[in-house]
């Protein structure tokens, strides 16, 4: 059984916990939204990054990122995806799911929607991504998901395994100008490319990729968060023709997933889903062999039963 309740979560007064005993949520409405928590049920364990000093804050009058999951519109281009969202969000609580409506960003008249469903009896989230045109002419973006990872965890990428004809490559890797590629915290395996967050390390780090696996996994405390997606291998993604993307520095890492880019007419919208599970009792690979029984065990088997997601 599902249970949706509105509580005080630090500092702010209205927020709302999803629980259904495997899985557990919370949510801001006082501002973002954010997913400021994501963990198990029984255990108090938060695999999201929570920025200490901005817990409880509201009418900031710079953009506060607070941690957790959030919807931003990429590329990010000219400061427009960090609008200002430290207002009151509207809600609807649902039976298993929570709708939000985000007040329509000024300066850019884009307008965020969520919907967030929790899985009745298993430790699985899908949250759909959706943005609105509420401008007077056509725009270009794509919707864009940030999942916030806590501090001292591994990240898990998939590399493609599609085979192509003769001598053609497969898949390439997008770099920022201030990433370093011999960065230490970063291993490019057989199978797998893996990024330790290291609280020591203030160097900005981050990659971008066209993930055609569909997934990402973030491994913390025994806990592994893996971030399913569905790629549209028909359409063209941000950030040379990225689907995926992963940045770290000194205090979290982030797991972005993007939607298609889409011209988006005044009234419409785009949209992309994304599906979280959480698997417990997972003990950290010291190898790449030791990854592949993680994908083997836990991860072969959520891809396969996955709905996984609309990328309009």
């Amino acid at each position: 059984m599902i249970n949706i309740q509105v509580i005080p979560y630090n500092g702010w007064d209205h927020c709302i916990s999803m629980d259904n005993g495997n899985i557990k949520i919370i949510i801001t409405t006082d501002v973002g939204p954010r997913i400021i928590y994501c963990g198990p049920a029984d255990k108090d364990v938060n695999v999201f990054h929570q920025r200490k000093g901005q817990q409880g804050s509201i009418n900031e009058k710079e953009w506060m990122i607070y941690g957790g999951h959030r919807l931003w519109h990429s590329p990010q281009a000219a400061l427009r995806p960090n609008q200002l969202d430290n207002v009151p969000v509207p809600y609807v609580i649902h039976e298993n799911s929570v709708e939000l409506n985000v007040p329509e960003e000024t300066q850019t008249k884009i307008q965020k929607y969520l919907f967030i469903t929790m899985a009745e009896d298993e430790p699985r989230i899908m949250i759909r991504h959706c943005i609105y045109n509420r401008g007077l002419w056509p725009i270009e973006l794509s919707t864009w998901g940030m999942s916030c990872m806590c501090e001292n965890g591994l990240t898990i990428l998939p590399i493609p395994l599609d085979q192509t004809p003769d001598y053609y490559p497969n898949f390439s890797i997008t770099y920022w100008p201030w990433t370093k590629p011999n960065d230490k915290r970063f291993v490019i395996g057989e199978k797998y490319m893996t990024l330790r967050q290291d609280p020591q390390d203030k160097q900005w780090f981050k990659i971008a990729y066209r993930n055609t696996e569909n997934w990402g996994a973030y491994l913390y405390s025994g806990y592994l968060f893996v971030k399913v997606y569905s790629l549209n291998r028909d359409a063209v993604y941000p950030d040379f023709n990225s689907s995926f993307a992963v940045y770290t520095d000194n205090d979290m890492v982030e797991l972005e997933t993007m939607g298609p880019l889409k011209r988006i007419n005044p009234g419409e919208f785009t949209e992309h889903t994304d599906e979280w599970y959480l698997c417990k009792d997972i003990a950290t690979p010291v190898d790449e062999k030791g990854i592949e029984e993680i994908a083997a065990k836990h991860i072969a088997g959520i891809l396969k039963n996955t709905v996984g997601g609309s990328n309009g």
